[in-house]
């Protein structure tokens, strides 16, 4: 809000009068907000690590294969080649 200095003093005071405690709570949230601050600039969270699965010595042989459509969704492909010539654009722009 944009306020003078008088409408900013006596909204405060109709809004402590309304909740009372509120400046209280609000230096106390600042305070506890300034503590985690400290904290996370001072240590970063490590990341959480997730257990791998148990590796082992075997080596495994992947075959793949590729699908054949005889027949080509023109109107898919138009929508890919469009997305990708605005991606081309928009890194031409931002460059």
């Amino acid at each position: 809000m944009d306020l003078t200095d008088d409408q900013a003093i006596a909204h405060r005071q109709a809004v402590t009068a309304k909740w009372p405690s509120l400046p209280h709570r609000a230096g106390k949230a600042y305070a506890e907000f300034t503590k985690v601050i400290a904290q996370l600039e001072a240590a970063p969270p490590q990341p959480k690590k997730i257990p791998g699965r148990r590796r082992t010595n075997k080596s495994y042989v992947i075959r793949t294969e590729g699908l054949v459509r005889p027949d080509v969704d023109f109107d898919k492909l138009a929508r890919v080649l469009l997305a990708i010539a605005r991606d081309e654009a928009e890194k031409k722009k931002a460059a």
